[in-house]
């Protein structure tokens, strides 16, 4: 007995649909957003039954319709990344510091002045005289006593100097106006002498001078 050709082409189609659903996952990997759809439709006719003969008589047709959907993914899908870019955080500035003048201190600094000259210096001697033998004669020896006075005109001096003839004599304390002392010498020396009176501080000196004559 031969076989109906439409009955064995839609068993074919169906026998492809089984065999697409069951191919290996290796295939599948290989080939990652792979969709393959097979639709298998077989019209099977009713076989009635009864004798071979009456297989001649128009059978009645029944219809059944496969439809078979397979996708491939790959095995370990890559989710999607969202990467969000977070600014740093910005510094906030340090306030700028105004300074605040709450005082004023004010240091004032009186640079020393020297002293005023002493004012009216003048002077004034006694003689007393002695008489010395010598082997070359007789000489005459004068003991001079002499007074010096002056005006104070200045207020910042330390101290008062006396010189004769430039040569130091004595300190005096400050506010001073007047000295005194003696000397001696020979008869025929010099006519005179010279002395002079300084104020003193700090920042330097100022002076005033006289000359007084020797005895005679």
């Amino acid at each position: 007995m031969s076989r109906n050709p439409r009955l064995i082409f839609a068993s074919g189609l169906l026998l492809l649909a089984v065999l697409a659903c069951n191919l290996p996952s290796s295939q599948s990997s290989s080939q990652p957003n792979l969709a393959a759809t097979i639709t298998a439709q077989a019209v099977l006719l009713e076989t009635p039954t009864g004798t071979l003969a009456s297989q001649t008589d128009t059978p009645v047709a029944t219809g059944l319709e496969v439809s078979v959907s397979a996708t491939t993914l790959p095995d370990y899908p890559t989710p999607a990344m969202s990467i969000t870019n977070t600014p740093k955080p910005t510094k906030t500035p340090m306030p700028t510091k105004t300074p605040t003048l709450s005082s004023v201190s004010l240091t004032a600094t009186m640079f020393a002045e020297r002293p005023v000259r002493p004012g009216n210096l003048s002077g004034s001697r006694t003689c007393v005289s002695r008489i010395i033998a010598s082997p070359s004669g007789f000489t005459k020896i004068w003991r001079e006593a002499y007074t010096l006075t002056w005006t104070d005109n200045a207020t910042n001096e330390t101290e008062y100097q006396i010189q004769q003839n430039n040569a130091f004599v004595a300190d005096l304390a400050a506010n001073s106006t007047r000295y005194s002392n003696t000397f001696q010498y020979e008869q025929g020396g010099q006519s005179s002498d010279k002395f002079a009176v300084f104020a003193i501080n700090s920042a330097g000196y100022d002076w005033a001078s006289v000359v007084i004559s020797r005895c005679s």
